[in-house]
């Protein structure tokens, strides 16, 4: 086997072992959470796909498990969910490892454009505008989604109105993305099969 050959074969190896990225996706239903709890929740695994571990922590308010309709209808949001029951607050997801990126559903207590969700990650920050998902009267909301250059093992969200003020919110159906695992040290490996071939 040439060792052109031999890097080729090493390739698949490296990609066959790193697999695809794993997203867990968290309902914020029974039984990993309970309705009622408020946070701080520590080091809850995803509903669906536990490969990743969340704390989620807030300020100055607590955030709490609820599935009563804190605001009218948003069709995004059901079953049980994460809400900011009164008052504002900021919420933190703390990872247990770093993570590619995140998505949720939420929903905002205002019913007129210029509402948004805003999604911190460093010194980065995304908003995506609220819509009239619930129609008529419905409370605004949206579904938010951010990638990051670079694994982030923490994120902040919050709500804001139209000046800029803090409003409260709900989210559901968080998806945490895993970046697939690494190939460094199979590439390593592949090096070292590559350089005794070329000595042999």
């Amino acid at each position: 086997m040439g060792v052109r050959t031999l890097a080729a074969s090493a390739f698949v190896i490296i990609a066959a072992a790193a697999g695809p990225a794993s997203a867990g996706l968290y309902t914020f239903d029974a039984p990993v959470f309970t309705l009622g709890e408020v946070t701080p929740l520590a080091n809850r695994q995803a509903n669906v796909n536990p490969d990743v571990f969340t704390t989620f922590t807030a300020a100055p308010g607590p955030m709490q498990i609820t599935s009563v309709a804190t605001f009218l209808p948003n069709t995004l949001i059901s079953g049980q969910f994460l809400v900011v029951p009164q008052g504002v607050s900021t919420l933190t997801l703390s990872f247990n490892i770093p993570v590619e990126a995140v998505s949720m559903d939420f929903a905002v207590n205002g019913r007129a454009p210029g509402f948004l969700l805003q999604i911190s990650y460093g010194t980065n920050i995304t908003d995506t505008p609220a819509i009239n998902i619930g129609g008529g009267q419905g409370f605004w909301g949206g579904s938010a989604a951010v990638a990051f250059a670079n694994p982030v093992t923490s994120v902040t969200i919050t709500a804001l109105s139209p000046p800029g003020n803090q409003v409260e919110f709900a989210i559901d159906n968080l998806v945490v993305t895993i970046p697939a695992p690494g190939a460094a040290g199979l590439l390593g490996i592949a090096g070292l099969l590559a350089t005794r071939r070329r000595r042999a």
